[in-house]
Formats: C-alpha cells, structure tokens, sequence
C-alpha cells in the first residue's frame, strides 16, 4: 500500500504518537519526540493536534467518500445475500431496513469513527510517526484506529482508555445479546401497542372499497406531537402537517391519517392512544368530516400478526451465521484504510438478529397490511421523510400494491450533517433497479434552503416540488425585525433527544448560573422523548428553572433568546424570528449544527462562554426565502391539485 510504504521511510526517526479522547483529559506534559492526538474533542495543550478540526476542514471531502462507502456497501451486501438471506417482503432485502442503511449518526455513531479513521490516517502518512500508543474508549474505535495505524506500518500500543459511565437500564440493555434485546423490544410493543390491535376494523369497518367509497389520501405521520388544546375538543390537529388538515378539509377530500404511535408522557400507552382515536372519530363522523379517519398502523397488527413476525425473525435469526460469515470479508475489504469490521460488525449484527431486525420486520408486517387493505391508495401516500427502514417498508409495500404517487415531505430543515438524507454522485441513476432501496417519486421540500442542499447532492430536479413549510406558517407574523435587547424576555433552553446532550446544556446552565451569577428568568422546554426531572433536580436546577411545554409558537413571546443543542432543529425558528440564538458546541468538537454560517449564531463550550454570550446578546440573520411560508399554501395546492 502507498500509504504503508510512505511511512516505513521515517521509520525509526519520526515522532511517536499519543491518540487519546476526551475521556482521558488529565495528561502528563508528553515527552520529548512525543505527538499528543485528540481523537474528538479540541486540543488541551498548546501543540496538540485535534482530529476533530481535521473533520471540519475536510468536511466536504469526508461525508463524500462516507456516502459513496455506505451505498457501495448496500451494493454488495445485497448482492452478496440474493438467496441466502430471508426478505422482510418479497423483493426487499434485510439491509434496507437495518442500521447501515439509515445513516443515522445517533444509531451508528461508528460512521464518524469511520471519518476520523479517515483524518488519522492522512495525519500519519504527513506526519512520519514510527509508533503510536492508543487510549481511546470507544471499542470499535480503538479497534479501527490501531488497524489503521497498523496498516501504515507503525508499532502499535496501549490499553483501553478509562470512561465512567452511571449506572442505567439503557447501559445494561445495551450490554445484553442481541436476541435477548430483540425479544424485550417485542414485549414491550406488545404491552404498550396490544390496546391497538384491530383498531381499523372496529372503528371504520374495513379500510377498502367495501368501506363504501375508494380510498382516498394516505398521509403518514408520527403521534404525538399534535395540539393537546384541539384535542380536548375532539379535533386532531399533528404539528408535523400544521394548515394541511384545514386545506383538506375545505377540500372534501378522503383522507386517511395513518399514525405511527410512540409513547410519550401526553400519551403514554396504546390504550391511551386508542382513547384518543375513538373521540377524534367520532367528532369527525358527528360533523360532516368522516371522509376524513384517523388510523393506527398498529391496528393492522393482530395475535396471528405476531406469530407471522415471529416466524420470519427465527428464518432471519438461523440464517445470520451464514450470512455474517460471507459479509464480513465482503464489508472489510471495502476501504484500503480502515479496517470496517470493528465499526460495522455489530450494526450487521443489530440487523440480522437485534432490535433493528425485529423493528424492520414489524413494520413490514404493518405497511403490507395496510396497503393490501387499502386497494393500493390511487390516490397516493405523502409520508414525513427521514430515511427511517419503516419508510422503506412502506415504499415497497405500497409500490407492490399498486396505487398513486409516493411523496416524501421534509418537514424540517434539511441539515447537511444529517447523513440520512444524502447519497454518493450516481445513487439516484439507479433507483427502481431490482433489489435497490426503495425511494419515493417526489421529495416535497419546504424552501430553497433544502432545495439547493439536495439537488446539490445529485437529486434530480425532476423529483424535487416545493410546498410550503407546515410546521412554521406561524412565524412571518411572530418575526422581529430589530435586533432584541437582552433581558427583555427569559432564556428559553431547548432539550435534545438525546439525554445525554441534554445533559451537558444542563450542566453549562447549571455552571453558567451558579459559578458565572448570571441572573435571567430560564424556561426548560424538554424533548419530548426525553424527560429531565432527574438532572434538573442532581444539578440543582429545580425550582430555579421553569420546565414548560406545549408549542413553541406559544412560548415565543415570552422569550428573550435560545440556548440550544448542536442539533436541534427548533433553532431555526428562534433565528428566522430574531431571538439571539446560542448553540452548544458538541462535546466531541465536530460542529454539526444547522446554524453554522448564520451571521448572528453565538457557539459556546462552557458555562463561561454562556454567560458572555447571554450578557451581550446578538441577533441572527437568516435568509428570508430559506422556508416558504405562504398561509394559503398555493404550493400545496398545486401539488394536491386543490381549486
């Protein structure tokens, strides 16, 4: 190999190297002829090299060769399983429903060890280094590190590095095999999702032209997160499609909302979700609007549902040994570099026998179900995009079955870190082949910021069409135009859905508080999926903080400005309306957030940092035209050919 030769000419004269993480942030001054490394994080020391700065120099170039990777993988596996391997549905491969697949960061974080792999391995063929002693946490990483510097011909040393974790259920579910988790997730959709078993049926009669009319719309979309006031008087209203049920509605148009239920604290169980059901259809059915119903996809879900699930999962499970045996010389020969296996080996694993194959293959089960019961849906499906496997279960279910057009709907900003929604030059050049990962006919996308990001990804025109965007109509008449003046309102911090970055907002408020005496009225507006009573309560926040929720369109008069995390979307809306806007620098260096390059957008690491930026505020400037925001959504209309 290049690389391997290019090194072993310094060999015995270069600097040695010291690749630690962030874990390990207590070093001695290295010796002389000693390199310190951070893996993430930024540098510590004067002198000390950080890959994460690497990542963002080089970002581009990086995600790109990341894309053309994953869907050469895809390629391959596919490939590789033709015959060997159990579909979920006739003609859909296991892959497209597992974790490589969906590219999601939060999933398989082993996709940035996969880049800073990348970044190590240029710094050592600029470098010179003779050996390398690694401390790192991470075991894939470490794994993927020392075969890279291997592979380059340095001597390799060191033990695993130090990280203290807290106690959780989480951890030590993670902790168990494969299987055993496959089982328990099964448990647990079954205790929180039985209530909803059959629910079509019983509430509408069946869900095809025997209903008395042909199937109309399919829209598909996530519950909760819908207006609990609406709901108290029986009307649903989701904040992901905000005026298009009005638009609908004075339409006349036959709808069926089909909804994806997570549990969270508004409804925390499918008896709950069943309750709700049944008031929204019947307020609907009691005044003129039954053409309009509302559907559980888990209600195509029955007893004989579960032992069918099951039975693919026990073909699925038998046969990943031989699978996993073809796949792993297969993926690890993919790159020159990096050895792959140590980064992708268990996410194989997730998705032949864990939770992401017993996920995929409910969902193939539900989305078969509903399109067969639907005739097809001539009349199309508009789905909230993502990159999730259910979507794809959903395309080749409904494909298979015939019907109208599949729409994807961005119903955020499109950030260009979220791996998810792009792919290498070329991919789109294949889709429909046999075998390929399904993909929809047309993407709505919801402003010219998403429309330049993905058709500069290689999406053709052709299949982009612009709608207005839902979920923010409200903010033209909310928008400031001069700058805000600090202290005029209270600082509104945004939870993530991860805990673990909620956390670390929690602690730079905490530090910014206590140690810096910064003195502002703080309102904590949690995720969601991720609730904080017990940090708020260990860091001592409570009760000198506010814990609200309900929509944010309510709370914005209110607020003076945001500190949010790295990748939180709802940022936007605070620096399309003006509201100082700070972002948390991640904890691993590697910024990722929406708002980079938007004038205006403060970034802090620490309590410090918070306090500076709370006491002399500064107001973003973000294009105007980014979203489309026409109330009377002409985009809409013309897409659903509305008059």
């Amino acid at each position: 190999m290049e690389g391997r030769g290019e090194v072993r000419e310094h060999g015995g004269v270069g600097p040695s190297m010291l690749l630690v993480d962030r874990y390990q942030p207590s070093l001695e001054p290295p010796h002389r002829g000693v390199q310190v490394v951070r893996w993430d994080g930024l540098s510590g020391r004067e002198g000390e090299i950080a890959l994460s700065l690497r990542l963002e120099r080089d970002d581009a170039r990086l995600r790109q060769r990341l894309y053309e990777l994953i869907d050469r993988m895809g390629e391959s596996v596919v490939a590789a399983c033709a015959g060997i391997a159990p579909e979920p549905l006739d003609g859909l491969s296991f892959w497209w429903l597992g974790v490589v697949a969906e590219k999601d960061i939060h999933q398989l974080p082993q996709l940035e060890e996969l880049m800073r792999c990348w970044a190590l391995a240029e710094l050592v063929r600029e470098g010179g280094y003779r050996d390398v002693e690694i401390r790192l946490s991470s075991p894939s990483a470490r794994a993927a590190a020392r075969g890279v510097c291997e592979r380059l011909g340095l001597t390799v040393r060191g033990a695993a590095g130090r990280r203290w974790r807290r106690l959780s259920l989480r951890a030590g579910f993670d902790r168990l095999p494969h299987t055993l988790r496959a089982l328990i997730f099964l448990g647990r959709y079954l205790w929180r999702r039985r209530a909803l078993f059959g629910y079509p049926t019983a509430a509408d009669g069946a869900l095809d032209a025997q209903a008395g009319e042909k199937c109309g719309l399919g829209v598909v979309g996530y519950f909760p997160n819908f207006d609990p006031g609406a709901a108290a008087d029986g009307v649903f209203r989701s904040r992901y499609w905000g005026g298009l049920h009005e638009l609908l509605e004075g339409a006349a148009r036959p709808v069926d909302w089909l909804l994806l239920f997570s549990p969270s604290a508004q409804c925390p169980d499918g008896a709950a979700f069943r309750a709700l059901l049944d008031r929204f259809n019947l307020r609907r059915a009691g005044d003129g609007r039954g053409r309009q119903r509302l559907v559980p996809l888990d209600g195509f879900m029955s007893w004989g549902g579960v032992v069918a699930v099951l039975a693919r999962y026990l073909r699925l499970w038998r046969s990943a040994g031989t699978i996993r045996r073809r796949l792993r010389p297969l993926i690890a020969g993919l790159d020159r570099e990096v050895p792959l296996w140590p980064l992708f080996g268990d996410a194989v694993g997730r998705s032949l026998r864990g939770v992401a194959a017993m996920h995929g293959l409910i969902a193939a089960h539900l989305f078969a179900r509903m399109a067969s019961a639907r005739g097809g849906g001539e009349a199309g499906y508009l789905y909230l995009r993502e990159n999730q496997p259910w979507e794809r279960a959903m395309l080749h279910a409904c494909r298979r079955a015939g019907g109208g057009e599949l729409i994807g709907v961005v119903h955020s900003k499109v950030r260009r870190h979220d791996y998810r929604q792009f792919n290498a030059p070329g991919y789109w050049d294949g889709v429909g082949r046999p075998g390929g990962c399904p993909e929809p006919d047309r993407i709505a996308v919801n402003g010219r910021g998403a429309r330049q990001l993905l058709a500069a990804a290689g999406v053709p025109e052709g299949r982009l069409v612009d709608v207005e965007a839902l979920r923010y109509l409200y903010l033209p008449a909310l928008k400031r135009t001069s700058r805000h003046p600090g202290g005029a309102g209270s600082l509104l911090v945004l939870g993530e859905i991860s805990a673990a970055a909620t956390e670390e907002l929690l602690e730079m408020l905490a530090e910014a508080l206590a140690r810096f005496r910064l003195e502002i009225g703080v309102m904590v507006k949690p995720h969601p999926f991720c609730p904080l009573d017990e940090p708020l309560a260990r860091l001592g926040l409570v009760p000198s903080v506010e814990v609200v929720g309900g929509a944010l369109e309510a709370l914005w008069p209110r607020v003076g400005m945001v500190f949010c995390g790295n990748t939180t979307a709802a940022a936007l809306e605070s620096a399309y309306l003006g509201l100082p806007t700070i972002v948390a620098r991640p904890v691993d260096g590697f910024n990722v957030s929406s708002m980079l390059g938007v004038p205006g957008v403060r970034f802090v690491g620490d309590g410090r940092e918070l306090a500076e930026a709370v006491r002399d505020p500064e107001s973003p400037r973000l294009d105007p035209d980014f979203f489309f925001l026409d109330r009377d959504l002409p985009r809409w209309k013309r897409l659903l050919d509305i008059h």
